[in-house]
């Protein structure tokens, strides 16, 4: 694996496009990802850094330059590897292993997109590819479609494959639209660039950038409205399951709002009331929520897409462990 990304690497070259894909195991460890090879061992600590890759390092290749940069990793499965090697660390230990992926911070002009949710396991499908990677593969060759809105169509085909379970997720830099696959033509001619063609190295595709158009005011005023009010909701978690609304009350800023959240416990009837944090990056939301009667947990984090009146993904409870679906209705 070193040598396919140091291979990787010496193509790049002045390349205005690199596209990275791996499919296979990782393993999260103090909030690092490392991506894990067929041949790896780690038998014990020492290990990781001479048997795994940080991400961190292909990346820094990518990036070493000012170009757009795709990095696709299905690497957020159920790992049997990364079990053992947190065993042989011990109680006591200043190594952490984390389920699935952390989340990664990038430069200017790259996308991240990973098979699931931070934190979260993916699943490895019934055919030769996981679902995450059969979606990929699917939408990422239609002709004249910019690359988030390939993921969209990828999240979406994902949540449907999976009853829920499992919703992709990216963290993107990009500052213009970006076509894998273009073929000169385009519904309005007015909001496209010529097609820009890569230099070597071999495999990387045409790319055409396309500026997006600013949104008007208005419709930014509109999102954010729409935001704004009472969601039902139903969760099932890690241990139990919950029904429930969030109240959406106050903006704090452009992409952050405040809220308050009640839940009602299905097995015994219990509540629970909590201050909620929304972040919204697109289609994407965020939920954190905080109560002083947890003092010393992780606070409840639900991590959602956004499609109109509906948010559904998954979550992570107070004591770490990770629900199997949850879903808001706007009231």
């Amino acid at each position: 694996l070193e040598q396919k990304i140091r291979a990787f690497s010496d193509r790049l070259g002045s390349a205005q496009i690199a596209l990275f894909f791996y499919a296979g195991h990782g393993i999260q460890v103090n909030g690092r990802n490392y991506l894990i090879p067929i041949d790896a061992k780690l038998a014990k600590a020492g290990d990781l850094s001479l048997d795994a890759i940080d991400i961190q390092v292909v990346l820094q290749q990518m990036e070493s330059q000012p170009r757009v940069n795709l990095v696709f990793l299905d690497a957020c499965r159920d790992n049997p590897l990364a079990r053992s090697f947190a065993s042989t660390l011990g109680a006591s230990r200043s190594l952490a292993v984390g389920q699935g992926l952390a989340t990664i911070q990038s430069a200017v002009g790259t996308m991240i997109s990973f098979a699931t949710q931070p934190d979260a396991v993916a699943l490895d499908g019934t055919g030769r590819n996981s679902p995450f990677s059969s979606a990929l593969i699917k939408y990422i060759v239609t002709p004249d479609v910019d690359i988030s809105v390939v993921m969209r169509r990828v999240r979406s085909d994902v949540i449907a494959a999976t009853a829920q379970r499992q919703v992709p997720w990216d963290h993107s830099s990009l500052t213009d639209a970006v076509v894998l696959v273009s073929t000169g033509k385009n519904a309005n001619p007015a909001e496209t660039t010529p097609a820009i063609q890569p230099a070597p190295p071999p495999r990387l595709p045409e790319v055409a950038a396309i500026p997006q158009p600013t949104p008007a005011p208005s419709a930014a005023v509109s999102i954010d409205a729409t935001m704004l009010g009472s969601w039902s909701l139903v969760w099932k978690g890690a241990i139990d399951s919950y029904t429930g609304t969030i109240s959406i009350e106050q903006k704090v800023s452009d992409n952050r709002f405040r809220g308050t959240l009640f839940l009602k416990k299905k097995s015994n009837g219990g509540t629970v009331q909590q201050q909620a944090d929304i972040t919204v990056t697109g289609d994407k939301v965020t939920v954190i929520c905080s109560n002083p009667s947890t003092k010393g947990y992780n606070p409840d984090r639900f991590f959602l897409s956004r499609s109109g009146n509906t948010m559904s993904g998954t979550s992570k409870d107070t004591v770490g462990a990770v629900g199997q679906s949850i879903v808001f209705t706007k009231s």
